[in-house]
Protein backbone atom coordinates (compact mmCIF):
# COMPACT_ATOMS: atom_id res chain seq x y z
CA UNK A 1 0.00 0.00 0.00
CA UNK A 2 1.12 3.38 -1.34
CA UNK A 3 1.63 5.68 1.73
CA UNK A 4 -0.71 8.25 2.90
CA UNK A 5 -0.81 12.14 2.69
CA UNK A 6 -2.72 14.57 5.03
CA UNK A 7 -2.46 17.82 3.37
CA UNK A 8 -4.44 20.01 5.77
CA UNK A 9 -2.60 19.82 8.76
CA UNK A 10 0.11 21.54 9.43
CA UNK A 11 3.16 20.43 9.42
CA UNK A 12 1.70 18.17 6.39
CA UNK A 13 1.87 14.53 7.81
CA UNK A 14 3.26 11.20 5.68
CA UNK A 15 1.84 8.07 6.86
CA UNK A 16 3.74 4.69 6.41
CA UNK A 17 1.46 2.07 6.85
CA UNK A 18 1.30 -0.75 8.77
CA UNK A 19 0.78 -2.69 6.45
CA UNK A 20 4.11 -1.71 4.70
CA UNK A 21 6.61 -3.01 7.51
CA UNK A 22 8.49 -2.04 9.76
CA UNK A 23 11.15 0.02 7.78
CA UNK A 24 10.82 2.40 4.85
CA UNK A 25 13.91 3.42 2.00
CA UNK A 26 14.79 7.24 1.67
CA UNK A 27 14.51 6.15 -2.10
CA UNK A 28 11.09 4.54 -1.64
CA UNK A 29 10.28 7.38 0.59
CA UNK A 30 11.07 9.99 -2.50
CA UNK A 31 9.30 7.66 -4.93
CA UNK A 32 6.59 7.28 -3.51
CA UNK A 33 6.01 10.97 -2.12
CA UNK A 34 7.05 12.47 -6.16
CA UNK A 35 3.98 9.69 -7.53
CA UNK A 36 2.22 11.24 -4.90
CA UNK A 37 3.00 14.63 -5.74
CA UNK A 38 2.73 13.74 -9.67
CA UNK A 39 -1.27 12.74 -9.43
CA UNK A 40 -3.90 15.25 -10.50
CA UNK A 41 -5.90 16.10 -7.55
CA UNK A 42 -2.53 16.81 -5.89
CA UNK A 43 -0.86 19.48 -8.33
CA UNK A 44 -2.05 22.21 -6.13
CA UNK A 45 0.03 21.43 -2.56
CA UNK A 46 3.56 23.06 -2.75
CA UNK A 47 5.73 20.22 -2.63
CA UNK A 48 6.10 17.68 0.54
CA UNK A 49 9.95 17.52 0.10
CA UNK A 50 13.06 17.86 -1.89
CA UNK A 51 15.78 14.91 -2.40
CA UNK A 52 19.72 15.72 -3.00
CA UNK A 53 22.83 12.79 -3.42
CA UNK A 54 23.49 10.09 -5.63
CA UNK A 55 26.48 11.94 -6.95
CA UNK A 56 28.89 9.42 -8.78
CA UNK A 57 32.41 9.20 -6.79
CA UNK A 58 33.51 6.21 -9.21
CA UNK A 59 33.65 2.73 -9.42
CA UNK A 60 30.30 1.80 -8.22
CA UNK A 61 30.18 4.05 -5.60
CA UNK A 62 27.85 7.15 -5.21
CA UNK A 63 26.64 9.70 -2.45
CA UNK A 64 23.84 8.61 -0.08
CA UNK A 65 20.66 10.17 -0.26
CA UNK A 66 19.28 13.42 2.01
CA UNK A 67 15.35 14.10 1.88
CA UNK A 68 14.10 16.92 2.97
CA UNK A 69 10.57 17.32 4.15
CA UNK A 70 9.58 20.32 3.64
CA UNK A 71 6.54 21.16 6.49
CA UNK A 72 6.07 17.55 6.43
CA UNK A 73 7.04 15.03 9.23
CA UNK A 74 7.06 11.28 8.60
CA UNK A 75 4.71 9.13 10.69
CA UNK A 76 4.52 5.46 10.90
CA UNK A 77 1.32 3.80 11.31
CA UNK A 78 -0.13 3.30 15.18
CA UNK A 79 0.85 -0.15 16.05
CA UNK A 80 -1.14 -2.17 19.13
CA UNK A 81 2.11 -3.25 20.80
CA UNK A 82 5.76 -1.59 20.83
CA UNK A 83 7.47 -1.47 17.71
CA UNK A 84 11.03 -0.17 16.32
CA UNK A 85 10.47 1.09 12.42
CA UNK A 86 13.69 1.79 11.04
CA UNK A 87 14.17 4.73 7.90
CA UNK A 88 16.77 3.43 6.04
CA UNK A 89 19.39 3.99 3.38
CA UNK A 90 20.37 7.89 4.07
CA UNK A 91 19.75 10.97 5.53
CA UNK A 92 16.28 12.30 6.41
CA UNK A 93 15.61 15.78 7.71
CA UNK A 94 12.48 18.39 7.96
CA UNK A 95 11.95 21.86 7.91
CA UNK A 96 9.07 24.22 9.27
CA UNK A 97 6.59 26.37 7.23
CA UNK A 98 9.50 28.72 8.37
CA UNK A 99 12.32 27.07 6.75
CA UNK A 100 13.50 26.16 10.37
CA UNK A 101 14.66 22.54 11.25
CA UNK A 102 12.58 20.73 12.93
CA UNK A 103 12.31 16.46 13.60
CA UNK A 104 10.96 14.54 10.81
CA UNK A 105 8.97 12.11 12.89
CA UNK A 106 5.91 12.37 14.10
CA UNK A 107 4.92 10.12 16.99
CA UNK A 108 2.60 7.39 16.85
CA UNK A 109 1.16 4.71 19.49
CA UNK A 110 3.34 2.32 20.29
CA UNK A 111 5.77 2.79 17.49
CA UNK A 112 10.18 4.52 18.03
CA UNK A 113 11.75 5.19 15.03
CA UNK A 114 15.17 4.93 14.03
CA UNK A 115 16.80 7.20 11.48
CA UNK A 116 20.25 5.84 10.42
CA UNK A 117 21.36 9.27 9.58
CA UNK A 118 24.75 9.64 8.37
CA UNK A 119 26.13 13.32 7.37
CA UNK A 120 29.37 10.96 4.46
CA UNK A 121 26.69 8.46 3.71
CA UNK A 122 27.54 6.16 0.65
CA UNK A 123 25.44 4.16 -1.94
CA UNK A 124 27.42 0.97 -3.54
CA UNK A 125 26.09 -0.47 -6.92
CA UNK A 126 25.56 -4.13 -7.26
CA UNK A 127 27.38 -5.16 -10.45
CA UNK A 128 29.18 -1.62 -10.95
CA UNK A 129 31.43 -2.13 -7.50
CA UNK A 130 31.73 -6.03 -8.12
CA UNK A 131 29.66 -6.15 -5.25
CA UNK A 132 26.53 -9.19 -5.44
CA UNK A 133 23.47 -8.10 -3.93
CA UNK A 134 23.64 -10.52 -0.92
CA UNK A 135 27.29 -8.75 -0.19
CA UNK A 136 25.73 -5.05 -1.02
CA UNK A 137 22.99 -5.92 1.24
CA UNK A 138 25.41 -6.72 4.17
CA UNK A 139 27.35 -3.87 3.81
CA UNK A 140 24.55 -1.67 4.31
CA UNK A 141 23.64 -3.65 7.13
CA UNK A 142 27.44 -3.27 8.76
CA UNK A 143 26.95 0.48 8.00
CA UNK A 144 23.79 0.54 10.14
CA UNK A 145 24.87 -1.18 13.00
CA UNK A 146 27.57 1.08 13.41
CA UNK A 147 25.89 4.09 12.81
CA UNK A 148 23.41 2.44 15.89
CA UNK A 149 25.89 1.60 18.34
CA UNK A 150 27.27 5.39 18.21
CA UNK A 151 24.18 6.88 18.70
CA UNK A 152 23.71 4.64 21.23
CA UNK A 153 27.16 5.73 22.97
CA UNK A 154 26.49 9.59 22.73
CA UNK A 155 22.07 9.86 22.44
CA UNK A 156 20.80 10.62 26.03
CA UNK A 157 19.59 7.87 28.19
CA UNK A 158 16.91 7.25 30.65
CA UNK A 159 15.62 4.58 33.06
CA UNK A 160 11.66 5.04 33.47
CA UNK A 161 9.09 3.09 34.34
CA UNK A 162 5.66 2.27 32.97
CA UNK A 163 3.09 0.73 34.54
CA UNK A 164 5.38 -2.07 36.94
CA UNK A 165 8.07 -2.22 34.80
CA UNK A 166 11.43 0.05 34.43
CA UNK A 167 12.61 0.19 31.01
CA UNK A 168 16.33 1.59 29.95
CA UNK A 169 15.83 4.02 26.84
CA UNK A 170 18.34 5.82 24.34
CA UNK A 171 16.37 8.82 22.82
CA UNK A 172 17.16 9.78 18.95
CA UNK A 173 18.85 12.97 18.57
CA UNK A 174 16.30 15.45 18.99
CA UNK A 175 14.91 13.30 21.81
CA UNK A 176 12.31 13.69 20.34
CA UNK A 177 11.64 10.02 20.36
CA UNK A 178 13.48 6.39 21.10
CA UNK A 179 15.65 4.71 19.68
CA UNK A 180 15.91 2.04 21.95
CA UNK A 181 13.15 0.92 24.38
CA UNK A 182 14.61 -2.34 26.70
CA UNK A 183 12.92 -3.54 30.02
CA UNK A 184 15.18 -4.08 32.78
CA UNK A 185 14.89 -8.10 33.50
CA UNK A 186 16.43 -9.40 36.65
CA UNK A 187 18.86 -12.10 36.93
CA UNK A 188 16.13 -14.83 36.71
CA UNK A 189 14.93 -13.07 33.67
CA UNK A 190 11.52 -11.20 35.26
CA UNK A 191 10.91 -7.92 34.22
CA UNK A 192 12.41 -5.60 37.43
CA UNK A 193 9.33 -3.89 38.59
CA UNK A 194 11.30 -2.28 42.01
CA UNK A 195 14.75 -0.56 42.10
CA UNK A 196 15.67 -0.07 45.52
CA UNK A 197 18.42 2.30 46.36
CA UNK A 198 22.18 0.41 45.81
CA UNK A 199 20.19 -2.48 43.54
CA UNK A 200 20.38 -0.47 40.18
CA UNK A 201 23.82 -1.03 39.34
CA UNK A 202 23.65 -5.11 39.77
CA UNK A 203 20.43 -4.94 38.20
CA UNK A 204 21.77 -3.75 34.98
CA UNK A 205 24.55 -6.17 34.95
CA UNK A 206 22.01 -8.60 33.62
CA UNK A 207 19.87 -6.27 31.99
CA UNK A 208 21.34 -4.48 28.97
Amino acid sequence: MAIQVNAILSPRIITVPETDGDSITIQSLVNQVRAWEDDQINLSHAKLLSAGGKDVLGGGVLVGITATLENAKLKFAERTSPTICNVLGGNLVALDNNGDPMSPVEFSDNVSVIIAQSSSGIMVETGVSGLTSAESAKLADIDFTAQFLNSCMKNKKQIIKEGDTWYFVVKNETETGDILKKALKDKSGENVTDIQAGALAQEMTSSV
